[in-house]
């Protein structure tokens, strides 16, 4: 099983990145995704979404993601979406999820 920890958000391009786990992973392998998780009310994200690409969410991640984003990061790499599991934030942090997919 691949396990990539809360490092999605860093990437440069976090669809080459999960593209490269399903070439490496074995036929029926299973990818465990563990990030942060903005909610699809937060208006910093959608602020951030409508600037040119490039820009960085803020100085420590090159990205934010919602769960839409996740589920079609996953359709584009060809993973199998197996669900996830969401853990509510607090007022400093955002929530955080658990992500299971599969290469089919």
């Amino acid at each position: 099983m691949g396990v990539v920890t809360s490092t999605l958000d860093h990437q440069i391009d976090p669809l080459v990145s999960l593209r490269e786990a399903w070439r490496v992973l074995k036929q029926g392998g299973f990818i465990c995704l563990w990030l942060d998780l903005r909610e699809d009310t937060d208006g910093r994200y959608w602020w951030w979404k409508q600037q040119p690409p490039g820009t960085l969410y803020n100085e420590h991640h090159q990205h934010a993601f919602i769960k839409a984003d996740i589920e079609e990061l996953f359709r584009l790499a060809s993973f199998r979406w197996l669900g996830m599991e969401i853990y509510p934030g607090t007022y400093q942090w955002p929530s955080t999820a658990l992500v299971l997919g599969a290469k089919p």
